[in-house]
């Protein structure tokens, strides 16, 4: 993944963790659209108490193509964390900046 450099930073202000792909993108091809519009990649959520990345201040949010899987429902089970739909993703590029997060 470092060789994929952003051209874009309307993700700037997230780190994300990628659950899993859908039937249209896979959990790799995520990551790439991600990092290229500035987003920070992490294959773990933080810890419960750990605040978000303090040296850049950004916001972690888990994506999930698919409503299944043992780490999605640890993230759910925890409700410290904010869940996104990889449709979120497709309406952020869509506009070229993050979309709001609302509650779905």
């Amino acid at each position: 993944m470092k060789e994929i450099a952003a051209v874009d930073d309307y993700f700037s202000a997230f780190e994300f963790m990628v659950v899993n792909g859908n039937d249209e993108l896979d959990k790799l091809e995520i990551e790439k659209r991600l990092i290229k519009a500035g987003g920070l990649i992490r294959q773990s959520p933080p810890k419960v108490d750990e605040p978000d990345t303090e040296e850049e201040n950004r916001q972690f949010l888990a994506m999930a193509g698919k409503d299944c899987g043992i780490r999605l429902t640890n993230l759910k089970k925890h409700d410290k964390f904010d869940i996104v739909n990889i449709q979120w993703l497709i309406d952020s590029e869509s506009a070229a900046s993050a979309q709001r997060l609302e509650p779905k």
